[in-house]
Parts: C-alpha cells; sequence; structure tokens
C-alpha cells in the first residue's frame, strides 16, 4: 500500500539518504557522491517555502519531492525514489502530486534540472527540453544537466 503524506522536519535525514542512494544507483563514484552530498540535501524549509512529499510504502520511506516555490518558475528541487523501489509508479505519483500543487497556486509550469539518467522518465510524462547545463565528470568531459520545462494544467 502507498501512502503519501507531507513530509516534517524530523523526515530530514532520512530523506537525504534516500537522495545519496538514488543517485548512487546510478553508478556515480563514491567521491562524486560524496562531492555531491551537500547539492542533495532537502532544503530544511520543507513545512512553507519548500514543501516535500513523500511515499511510504512497505512501511519504509520510497520516494520524495521538493518543490521550490520561491523560484520563478517554481523548481522541483529533488525528486527521488529508493532503487528498492524504482519502477513501480512511485515517480509518477510524486511528480502528479508537483504538478496539483502547482496548479493550485495558479503556476504554468514547473522546471526540472535534470540528472541525466531521469530525463528519459520526466520526457515520458511530458516535459520538454529547454536546454542543458554543463556537468562534467572525470571520464565524462561532455556530460549536460538536461533543463526541462513541465506543463502544468
Amino acid at each position: 500500500m502507498m501512502i503519501l503524506r507531507s513530509g516534517r522536519p524530523d523526515d530530514i535525514p532520512a530523506l537525504n539518504e534516500l537522495a545519496l542512494a538514488a543517485k548512487a544507483f546510478w553508478g556515480y563514484t563514491p567521491q562524486q557522491l560524496e562531492s555531491w552530498r551537500s547539492d542533495l540535501q532537502v532544503h530544511p524549509a520543507l513545512t512553507t517555502t519548500h514543501p516535500v512529499c513523500l511515499v511510504e510504502q512497505e512501511g519504509r520511506l520510497a520516494g520524495f519531492v521538493q518543490l521550490d516555490t520561491q523560484a520563478r518558475p517554481w523548481e522541483i528541487s529533488g525528486l527521488w525514489v529508493h532503487p528498492d523501489f524504482m519502477r513501480q509508479g512511485i515517480g509518477r505519483v510524486l511528480l502528479e502530486w508537483s504538478v496539483r500543487t502547482a496548479s493550485a497556486a495558479a503556476c504554468k509550469e514547473l522546471h526540472i534540472d535534470s540528472e541525466p539518467n531521469a530525463e528519459g522518465f520526466y520526457l515520458a510524462c511530458g516535459a520538454r527540453r529547454i536546454g542543458a547545463a554543463a556537468a562534467p565528470l572525470d571520464g565524462q568531459p561532455d556530460r549536460v544537466r538536461p533543463q526541462l520545462v513541465l506543463p502544468v494544467d
């Protein structure tokens, strides 16, 4: 059974660990993951300007999304699914929550600074690529982070 609920401040340590575990799924080195640790942290204002929706399944934290409602347009500042729960529809449920939340605030679109390996998911959900940000890694000098926009109906 999938349970959706709002994130609370006491969820932050578990959310941060989930984000790292999800990023590690893509085969990044431990050194690279450590260098990204601070970038992957959940914004602490998750009950005000950076709301979080999380999914619990089988009594475990399965995934979460955080929005930045101060950005224009609003941004998805992180959408992460634990590797044990990938490909079970959790990402889509979280993205749908994001769209409903943005729509209720009269936002017309959501910006996504995408993990390169997640671009296909977002495109399949209706996002479109509007650019790319250089994000080179050792051995991947041409790596980019897709910049996407998801329309909000």
